[in-house]
C-alpha cells in the first residue's frame, strides 16, 4: 500500500449554501434515491436523470430521512436517501463514458451514522471477485484506518493494473452523524494527474474545503466489475448510513456546474504528491516500518528559520502574485526575496505606484512570511536610467541618480515597518565595474540607514563569486569608515554539483574575515530547472522534476549545514518574453501564467521548512564514521534540538552531478555526540518516515553516540531524528 501525505486542513471561510443543483452538460450518471410515495415508506427507487442509464430497482430498505432539507433537485423535489447501514448496495452498468485515462468526476450526498474498523466505500469500481478486479474507489477509512491515512478521512483508492493499490488520502474528515456534500476529481497523467477532493458539511453550514494532490498513473485499470453504490464488493466494506445524488461527470465540472450551486470558489490546498510507482520499490527495499509522512506546517505555524524563497520577477510580470500567493504560506519558508522594480513603480516621473508590490508585501506577512526587497534595476525614462531587468546598467546620469536616490527613500519610508532587510542590485558583475558598483551601493545603503536605522543591508548578489570584485567594495568601505553598511554579501552558484562551489564560498568567508569578520556570506538566489534545455543557469541536461528535487535539497541542506542562509529560487516558473525558466518550485506552462500544480521540488522544500526551523542548533561538536568505499562522497551535517536536546543529522551521497535513479545504498554511519530517542529514517524528497528498529542502531556507553547498520542512502538527502522532534501526519 502506497502512503499518501495528509495533515490537518483550517477552514477556509466560505459559506457551505444549500441551492438547487446546476445542471451540466457532461453527466455520464446521475442516481437519485427517492420513496416512490413521499408519504409511503416502500423503499427508494433508482431514477435516471440527464444521460443517466435506465430505471434499476433497488432492494428496499427505507427511505432516507437526512438529505430533503439541504437540497432541491430541479427536476423533482428530493423525497430521500438511500438508507444502507451496512446492509446492502447497488450496482449499475459502468458508465462507458468514463475515460481510464482521461478526467471523471464523483459527486454526492453523504451521512455515516457510524465508523466500523473497517473502510467504508461511497462509489467503486472495485471487487475482489477475482484476482484482477480494481480500478478506483472513493470511501472513508475505517476506525483502524489505513497506511497513512486517519479513521474518517476521506480517500480515494486507484489501481493502474487491476493489482497494485494506491490509496490517496485527502486530509478531509468526515464526521459520523453529519451530512456531507463530497466531490473527488480524478485525472490520469504520467506526470500530471491529480486527485482533488472537496467537502463542505451541509449540517453546520460549514465551509467548503478543498485539497490536491498529483500522482503519476497515466490509466485505470478497465476490469469487469460494476459501479457499485455503497460497497466495493458483494459483501465487505458497505457503506454505514444514508447516500444520495450520486453524480458521475466526464471532466471537471467546475464551481459553477456543481451538484449543488452557490459554493464559492475555494482555495486549494495542495497536499504532497503520491509517491510515484518508480519509488515503489524504494519503500519496498526499506526493511524498517513505515510510520507516515512529514507533516508540513505554513510558516504561521513557525516561530522562526533563515529559509527564503525567491519571489523574483514580478517586477516584469514574468510571474504575478494572485496566481501563487496561495502556495506561499503553506509552503513553510520564512522569508521571501522580491525585486523592487523602480521601472515598475515610476512610469511617469515623479509619480509612483506602489500597488503591484503593495499586495506581496502586505499578503505575505500576514500569511507569516517576511519580504525582504532587492533594490534593482534602473529606469529608461531618465537619460542614462539604466536597464529594467537581468545585465542591465546602472543609473549613471545626475538626473537619473537623484531620482534613484528620491525612490529610493520613497520606498524605504513607505515599507519601513513591514520590510527590513535590503539587497543592493542583482548580480552586477559584468555590467557595472567594481567601483561603479561600490559608488551606488554605499550611496544607497545610507539613503536606507537614515530612514531605517536598523536595515539590514546585502550587498553584490554575485553570479558565482568573484573575490576581487567583493574585495574592491570592502576596501572602499574600509577606507571610508563605512564598513557598517554592509551586513551581508549575497552570491548565486548555480552549478550542476551541487556542493562544487563550497571552496570558492569558504575563500569569500576568508576575505570578509580580514575586513569585518561581522559580515556573513549569504546564498541570495539558486535553484535547479525541472526540464532540460530551458532558459536560464544549469540547463544543459536532462532534467526532470524529480533531478530538481534532489539539486534543489542538496544545496538547501549543504547551505544550512554550513550556516548559510539560503534562499530558493523560485516559487513559480517564470515567463520571459518567448521562453520560460523552469526553475520554479510550481509548474506555470500556459500564457496567462497561472500555476497549474506543485511540482515535487515544491513538497521536498516544504519537508525541509517544516523540520529544520531555528528549534535546532548546527552541533559542530559531532563527528562521524562510515564505512562507505568514498567517505569523502558522504555529506553529513548533525544538528541538536535546543528544548530536547536530542540529535538530528542530514545524510546524502554528494559529490556527483544528479542522477535520475533513486537506488539506495546501505552504509554503516556512526554519529558521535548526538543522542537519539525513538530514531526515525526520513527521505526529504517524497517526506516518507521509518522507524528505525532496534536491531539496526547501537548507542554507545554514556549515550552520546550512536551506529546505525545498513542505513539507507542515494545521492539526496535523508535524515535521521528522535520521532518526537519531527511534526508528523496524524
Amino acid at each position: 500500500m502506497l502512503a499518501p501525505r495528509l495533515f490537518s486542513l483550517p477552514l477556509l471561510g466560505l459559506v457551505c449554501l444549500a441551492s438547487p443543483p446546476v445542471a451540466t452538460g457532461d453527466t455520464a450518471a446521475h442516481w437519485r434515491f427517492e420513496a416512490s410515495d413521499p408519504a409511503a415508506s416502500t423503499g427508494p427507487v433508482l431514477k435516471a436523470i440527464d444521460t443517466a442509464p435506465a430505471l434499476v430497482p433497488l432492494s428496499t430498505q427505507g427511505p432516507g430521512r437526512s438529505f430533503p432539507s439541504v437540497l432541491a433537485h430541479p427536476a423533482v423535489p428530493n423525497h430521500g436517501a438511500a438508507l444502507l447501514n451496512g446492509r446492502g448496495h447497488f450496482e449499475a452498468a459502468h458508465p462507458p463514458e468514463l475515460p481510464l485515462d482521461g478526467t471523471f468526476t464523483i459527486e454526492a450526498l453523504v451521512h455515516r451514522t457510524r465508523t466500523h474498523q473497517e473502510s467504508s466505500y461511497i462509489v467503486s469500481r472495485w471487487g475482489f471477485t477475482g484476482r484482477e478486479a480494481r480500478s478506483w474507489g472513493v470511501g472513508t477509512a475505517g476506525g483502524r484506518g489505513l497506511p497513512g491515512v486517519q479513521a474518517r478521512e476521506l480517500f480515494m483508492n486507484l489501481s493502474p493494473d487491476g493489482r497494485e493499490t494506491v490509496t490517496v488520502g485527502s486530509g478531509l474528515i468526515l464526521e459520523d452523524g453529519e451530512d456531507y456534500y463530497i466531490s473527488v476529481t480524478f485525472q490520469a497523467g504520467a506526470e500530471s494527474g491529480f486527485i482533488r477532493f472537496e467537502v463542505c458539511n451541509l449540517s453546520a453550514a460549514g465551509s467548503l474545503q478543498s485539497t490536491q494532490r498529483h500522482h503519476a498513473i497515466a490509466r485505470l485499470a478497465a476490469v469487469d466489475e460494476p459501479l457499485r453504490i455503497g460497497a466495493f464488493d458483494n459483501a465487505r466494506s458497505r457503506w454505514p448510513g444514508l447516500l444520495d445524488e450520486i453524480r458521475v461527470s466526464v471532466g471537471e465540472i467546475g464551481d459553477s456546474r456543481r451538484l449543488i450551486s452557490g459554493l464559492p470558489s475555494a482555495p486549494t490546498l495542495s497536499l504532497a504528491p503520491v509517491i510515484a510507482p518508480s519509488d515503489l520499490a524504494i519503500l519496498e527495499s526499506i526493511p524498517w516500518p513505515f510510520i507516515g509522512t512529514i507533516r508540513p506546517r505554513p510558516a504561521s505555524e513557525i516561530a522562526g528559520s533563515s529559509w527564503s524563497i525567491g519571489g523574483e520577477t514580478l517586477d516584469r510580470e514574468f510571474t504575478l502574485y494572485r496566481h501563487w500567493r496561495d502556495h506561499l504560506g503553506p509552503l513553510g519558508a520564512k522569508h521571501l526575496r522580491l525585486q523592487a522594480g523602480w521601472a515598475r513603480t515610476e512610469r511617469e516621473k515623479g509619480v509612483y505606484d506602489w500597488a503591484w508590490l503593495d499586495e506581496p508585501v502586505r499578503d505575505a506577512l500576514a500569511q507569516g512570511v517576511a519580504p525582504w526587497i532587492n533594490v534593482s534595476y534602473g529606469n529608461p525614462i531618465y537619460p542614462q536610467g539604466g536597464g529594467t531587468g537581468l545585465h542591465a546598467t546602472a543609473p549613471a546620469s545626475p538626473e537619473a541618480l537623484a531620482a534613484w536616490d528620491r525612490w529610493l527613500a520613497a520606498m524605504v519610508t513607505r515599507y519601513r515597518d513591514e520590510v527590513t532587510t535590503w539587497e543592493i542590485w542583482n548580480e552586477p558583475v559584468g555590467q557595472i565595474s567594481a567601483e561603479a558598483y561600490a559608488e551606488l551601493y554605499l550611496r544607497s545603503a545610507k539613503i536606507i540607514r537614515g530612514i531605517q536605522p536598523d536595515a539590514r543591508l546585502i550587498a553584490i548578489a554575485f553570479a558565482g563569486i568573484q573575490l576581487p570584485y567583493a574585495e574592491t567594495l570592502l576596501r572602499v568601505a574600509r577606507d571610508r569608515d563605512q564598513l557598517p553598511l554592509i551586513d551581508e554579501i549575497s552570491y548565486h552558484a548555480y552549478v550542476y554539483v551541487p556542493e562544487s562551489h563550497y571552496p570558492q564560498v569558504e575563500a569569500l568567508r576568508s576575505l570578509i574575515r580580514r575586513h569585518d569578520p561581522r559580515i556573513i556570506v549569504r546564498q541570495g538566489e539558486n535553484g535547479a530547472p525541472s526540464v532540460g534545455g530551458g532558459f536560464g543557469a544549469i540547463t544543459g541536461r536532462p532534467w526532470t522534476e524529480n533531478s530538481q528535487a534532489k539539486w534543489n535539497l542538496r544545496r538547501m541542506l549543504g547551505d544550512h549545514g554550513r550556516d548559510i542562509p539560503n534562499s530558493l529560487f523560485s516559487i513559480a516558473d517564470m515567463h520571459y518574453p518567448n521562453r520560460i525558466n523552469n526553475k520554479g518550485l510550481l509548474l506555470s506552462t500556459r500564457p496567462d501564467r497561472t500555476v497549474e500544480r506543485p511540482k515535487l521540488a515544491y513538497h521536498a522544500a516544504q519537508n525541509v521548512y517544516s523540520i529544520l526551523d531555528d528549534s535546532f542548533a548546527l552541533e559542530p561538536s559531532a563527528s562521524h564514521r562510515t564505512d562507505h568505499p568514498e567517505p569523502n562522497r558522504l555529506q553529513v551535517f548533525a544538528y541538536r534540538h535546543r528544548r530536547s536536546g536530542l540529535g538530528l543529522a542530514t545524510v546524502w551521497l554528494g559529490g556527483r552531478e544528479i542522477a535520475e535513479s533513486n537506488t539506495l545504498t546501505p552504509v554503516s554511519l556512526t554519529l558521535e555526540n548526538l543522542s537519539f530517542v525513538q530514531p526515525v529514517w526520513v527521505d526529504l524528497r517524497t517526506g516518507s518516515v521509518h522507524a528505525i528498529p532496534s536491531s539496526a542502531w547501537t548507542a554507545s556507553p554514556g549515550g552520546q553516540g550512536v551506529t546505525f547498520l545498513d542505513l539507507p542512502i542515494y545521492d539526496s538527502p535523508i535524515l535521521i531524528a528522535s520521532r518526537a522532534d519531527l511534526p508528523l501526519a496524524p
